[in-house]
């Protein structure tokens, strides 16, 4: 079970930092863990935004640094998105930024008033020192997003082409 709190503030037009503390219990033997995410996005143009975050800082499991560009270019029709996330290893820190692992994505959205339409795909296990093979993502969404209210399913294929393979179903809803 996770449950997440999140703020963001504009510091002006083209400038905004945000932060989300995340709460999580696992119902097994896993017990609870305490982290949050800290981001800032630049806007130098209303097509384009790009943005940094920290991820899972003060997770039991470490964090992870997430840096992406979005682009809009039919104004608000589409949304196209490319980031990467680098998640370091364990050890020193020369050792950690040495073996730790990318994980680029892409994404588009496509905005028809209320409703979006979704897909992205993200590939996994880009390392230098990876012991498993390189394996990709690829899901899609379907989001329902009014003023005051918003539900999200989604569904994606994990690992394929790699040695093990998953399906991943769920919904989301915003108040």
């Amino acid at each position: 079970l996770r449950a997440s709190l999140s703020t963001a503030t504009a510091l002006d037009r083209g400038f905004a930092v945000g932060a989300t503390l995340h709460g999580a219990r696992d119902l097994g033997p896993g017990g609870s863990d305490v982290s949050a995410d800290f981001g800032l996005q630049l806007r130098p143009a209303r097509f384009l935004a790009i943005g940094l975050v920290g991820e899972n800082v003060f997770a039991k499991q470490g964090g992870a640094v997430r840096a992406g560009v979005s682009l809009r270019p039919l104004d608000e029709l589409l949304t196209i998105g490319i980031d990467a996330r680098f998640v370091p290893s364990t050890g020193d820190f020369a050792t950690s930024i040495q073996n730790g692992t990318l994980v680029p994505a892409a994404t588009a959205r496509v905005h028809l008033g209320g409703v979006v339409i979704g897909a992205g795909v993200v590939v996994d296990n880009l390392a230098a020192a990876a012991a498993v093979p390189v394996a990709v993502t690829a899901g899609g969404s379907l989001e329902v997003d009014l003023d005051n209210f918003g539900v999200t399913v989604f569904g994606a294929g994990a690992g394929l082409g790699g040695a093990s393979q998953d399906g991943i179903v769920g919904a989301r809803s915003r108040f």
